[in-house]
């Protein structure tokens, strides 16, 4: 029914918080697309991480943090 996003900006990093209140899954059961890999490479390859929590019945939390460099350049203002 709900989903927020949170921007925030720790020192040296951005971080995105996306929280939903869906039916969530078992992220070991969905492991086989290439979505999620395919963001968390591309937040390692920039020296950040990328998780995703979920259970079935309590919602998933996408968090993705980089380095404040990492997205210098983009529509991101990481000026402080």
């Amino acid at each position: 029914h709900e989903a927020s996003l949170r921007l925030s900006r720790p020192p040296g990093t951005v971080r995105m918080e996306i929280h939903d209140d869906g039916v969530g899954f078992d992220p070991r059961e969905h492991s086989d697309g290439l979505g999620a890999a395919g963001m968390a490479a591309r937040a390692e390859r920039l020296g950040g991480s990328f998780r995703i929590e979920s259970a079935p019945g309590r919602g998933t939390v996408v968090t993705a943090i980089l380095p404040a460099g990492a997205v210098a350049g983009s529509d991101v203002d990481t000026r402080a």
